[in-house]
């Protein structure tokens, strides 16, 4: 299975977030091990009991940007699922 089936098998958006969250955390974890020069091995396996993600990446680059790519995503999403609210103060109340 593929990161993009893994993401979009799902119909909720919660379960969606969730997903790309263990996605982003298996890759920053093995954008440390190839910095801290731990490894050199560009991929990672994710396992949830269900399903089995083996991805390969050809850069420490390329991991970064799918890193971020994700993250927006995942900002869309709780945008979706919470809203967008802005919260305006009195000048008064900032001292």
């Amino acid at each position: 299975m593929t990161e993009i089936l893994y993401i979009t098998s799902t119909s909720s958006i919660l379960d969606r977030i969730n997903r790309l969250d263990q996605i982003m955390l298996k890759l920053e974890t093995q954008l440390i091990n190839v910095h801290a020069g731990n490894s050199d091995v560009k991929s990672y396996m994710l396992d949830d009991g269900q399903t089995k993600i083996t991805s390969e990446y050809n850069s420490i680059e390329s991991i970064a940007k799918a890193i971020d790519a994700l993250d927006k995503i995942r900002e869309r999403l709780i945008n979706q699922l919470n809203g967008r609210c802005i919260t305006l103060r009195d000048v008064r109340g900032l001292r």
